[in-house]
Formats: C-alpha cells, structure tokens, sequence
C-alpha cells in the first residue's frame, strides 16, 4: 500500500456503508485483532458506527489466515479487516471471505483492466505480488 492518501481516499469515496469509516494504521499486530478490540468496546454492533469500517494497515506483525496461521504482512500490500454484521452462522462465515476475494478481483478486471489471480480461498496476487 505504497503512497495511501487518506484525504484523497475519502474525496473520492462513494459508499455509505463499507469503508465509509477507515482507521489507517501505519503498523499493528493483526488488522482482525484491532478491529475485535474495537468490537469488544461495543456491546451491540448494530446501529453502531463500526459496521461497515474498515481497519487498514501498511504493515501488520501477527498477521491472521486460514487455520489461525500468522505471517508477517510486509509494506506494499493491502491489509485489512472490514467490520460487519452478517447474520450468518458462524460455520458458514468462510463463504463471505470467498465471495469478498472474488468481487475484488472482479472488480480490478472490469474498473481497472488489472487480472488478479485468487489463491485459495482469499489471496489476490497481481504479478507475484499478495
């Protein structure tokens, strides 16, 4: 995530709901943690700011995949976390990292004539680059 401008980001935005709230940070332990923290603070998500903000970070040093796995996120790429309130069973969560990792690789195709590639089930690499 080379040269993010959070002004410009903001100008620019056309969303009401996902992403209208940002929290960038330079450098954090896991985006998931921080935004689990935030979480926490809040009894009830609904009708809450939160939903819908996206943590955003340029470095993470405790990264979380798949299996509770952890790796280091180094300066470059996108990491994040994106705080909803789905309705879903907790078993069928991993659908939504699915359909997110498609709808954005979709979506860097069609706006931005980028082919991404999806390793399973939620990495988008561009050129060998995560």
């Amino acid at each position: 995530m080379i040269n993010f401008n959070l002004d410009k980001y903001k100008k620019s935005l056309e969303t009401n709901y996902i992403g209208k709230n940002i929290i960038y940070l330079k450098k954090t332990d896991s985006t998931n943690n921080f935004a689990s923290k935030l979480i926490k603070k809040r009894s009830n998500l609904k009708n809450s700011p939160l939903e819908g903000t996206v943590v955003l970070a340029e470095t993470q040093g405790k990264g979380k995949g798949r299996l509770e796995r952890v790796w280091i996120s180094p300066e470059g790429g996108l990491w994040f976390t994106i705080i909803l309130k789905t309705g879903l069973e907790e078993k069928n969560l991993p659908e939504v990292t699915l359909i997110a990792a498609y709808s954005i690789a979709a979506v860097l195709d069609t706006e931005y004539s980028i082919k991404a590639i999806i390793k399973w089930p939620n990495d988008i690499y561009y050129e060998r680059l995560k």
